[in-house]
């Protein structure tokens, strides 16, 4: 979608710690000055023309929060009608099962948690609710009644992923 507004594009002098005119080497003459039409696309721009109709152009962060829109957007449209419904729940495999602990750097964490459909588009909401019936299905008292001793390894690597994941800075 193009500007329809009139858009000016004003173009500062050449900063004070540019060379000196005299300092650079010339290639060829200055070629005669165009005039060209520019049409400004994009989500910013789109953004900036609404903000010059509303008269609300003073915030200067509101730039970040069209990207970030711009961005949720684009995840929800990639991400489709992914969800996570009980028939779609991911079954773990022996060797997940069987995953050590101490090792919990080299496992995948969105695996551990039956998030390997979604990956880094999974959501707050979906690691809680994973880690929710994860937990449900793996405790060590659940298993312990049914009659497997000392069987908390998996549950120790749900409890780990589940600190990485929810963790914003440990996730990146």
């Amino acid at each position: 979608m193009t500007a329809d507004a009139p858009f000016e594009i004003t173009l500062c002098a050449a900063p004070a710690t540019a060379p000196a005119a005299g300092t650079t080497k010339v290639y060829g003459p200055i070629s005669a000055t165009q005039e060209r039409v520019l049409s400004p696309v994009g989500v910013y721009v789109q953004h900036y023309l609404r903000r010059l109709e509303n008269g609300d152009a003073d915030d200067q962060t509101d730039h970040v929060k069209a990207h970030a829109d711009h961005t949720a957007a684009e995840a929800a449209k990639a991400i489709g009608n992914l969800d996570l419904s009980e028939e779609e729940d991911e079954e773990e495999s022996e060797d997940l099962l069987m995953t050590d602990p101490k090792e919990w750097k080299q496992q995948d964490h969105y695996a551990v948690l039956g998030l390997s459909k979604l990956r880094y588009r999974a959501t707050l909401d979906d690691v809680i609710k994973s880690h929710r019936k994860k937990v449900l299905r793996h405790h060590p008292d659940k298993k312990a009644a049914q009659g497997h001793l000392n069987d908390d390894g998996f549950f120790k690597c749900i409890q780990k992923a589940f600190e990485i994941l929810t963790d914003h800075t440990k996730r990146r």
